[in-house]
């Protein structure tokens, strides 16, 4: 968000820029984002990394970011959130699911994030 000048900007206005202008949004902050995308009926796309405490560091982010990139393959995210997961033993967890909406698509493994 820093290339956007929006550092530091509460997430209602970046999730608010995110959907009007057509950006997939990539976050490290679940919770919020999905409550704040859970009110929206057209976005495209939400992309959460959640790890366990003090795991996230400059590499793993941008491994993780790789495999989001790769779950995507370039496919339209319409309505839909991909999480990732990194847990305290590294083992990944993959969800992909269509939001807001009753329907899931999950596809669980470890994945080597590298």
């Amino acid at each position: 968000m820093r290339w956007l000048g929006l550092a530091g900007m509460k997430d209602h206005v970046v999730t608010r820029l995110a959907v009007d202008d057509g950006y997939v949004l990539v976050t490290h902050n679940t919770t919020d984002s999905r409550g704040l995308y859970g009110r929206e009926d057209l976005h495209v796309g939400l992309v959460a990394f959640n790890t366990a405490p003090g795991l996230m560091s400059l590499d793993l982010q941008m491994r993780v970011f790789r495999l989001a990139l790769s779950e995507l393959g370039g496919e339209e995210a319409w309505n839909e959130v991909l999480e990732i997961t990194v847990d305290a033993d590294r083992a990944v967890m993959i969800e992909r699911s269509v939001f807001p909406s009753s329907g899931l698509l999950i596809r669980f493994g470890n994945v080597d994030p590298s």
